[in-house]
């Protein structure tokens, strides 16, 4: 369990924004209540302050990039890439796997397929209303990109079967200046992860 641990530690670092207390949860209920794609409080406004942040870079990711299609099943993906830790070694990747049913699956390379447990049913169901928000599936096929951090090699891209979302380097996601309805996802994500790693 000391490895799903660090996993979910890595994705916190990876603006996976992993939160160990119900207030994680907040923004997705007011997207929820229908307070629109609004900015979150806590995230300047990009219109506003993208002069005091020019090296967060939003783009459309190719679709010769995009990764494959969801398996049967899965209601939603995390593929997280890393820089190897020596040169002659591959890239690093770990995806973790949340079913339909709840269950969560970590994949590692040389490990296989390992189970974190099951989402508690309450959750599972907040996630998927999240992931059917018409304003979170405007943003299919988008990157955001920390230039300072991009050469760092961290990538974390977040799949569900209408939307794949895209975040390379490292940075908190108070920086990240994400719209309401993905900071949402990401942070019920998060959550699930942090729980069950625990």
């Amino acid at each position: 369990m000391k490895h799903l641990r660090q996993l979910a530690v890595a994705a916190s670092g990876m603006a996976i924004a992993i939160l160990l207390t119900f207030a994680a949860i907040v923004p997705a209920v007011q997207a929820e209540r229908g307070r629109g794609d609004r900015i979150s409080q806590t995230i300047p406004l990009p219109e506003l302050d993208r002069h005091l942040q020019p090296d967060i870079v939003t783009e459309v990711i190719p679709d010769e990039e995009l990764p494959p299609p969801l398996d049967d099943g899965v209601l939603f993906r995390m593929i997280e890439r890393r820089p190897p830790l020596q040169r002659h070694l591959p890239e690093q990747q770990v995806e973790v796997h949340l079913m339909e049913d709840g269950r969560m699956f970590v994949f590692q390379p040389n490990r296989g397929r390992q189970p974190m447990g099951q989402v508690e049913p309450a959750v599972l169901e907040q996630f998927k209303r999240l992931l059917r928000n018409p304003e979170f599936l405007n943003y299919n096929a988008t990157s955001w990109s920390n230039l300072n951090q991009e050469e760092t090699g961290y990538t974390v891209m977040l799949s569900s079967a209408s939307v794949t979302i895209e975040l390379k380097g490292q940075f908190s996601l108070s920086e990240a200046l994400l719209p309401d309805s993905v900071v949402a996802v990401m942070n019920t994500f998060g959550y699930m992860l942090a729980y069950l790693a625990a």
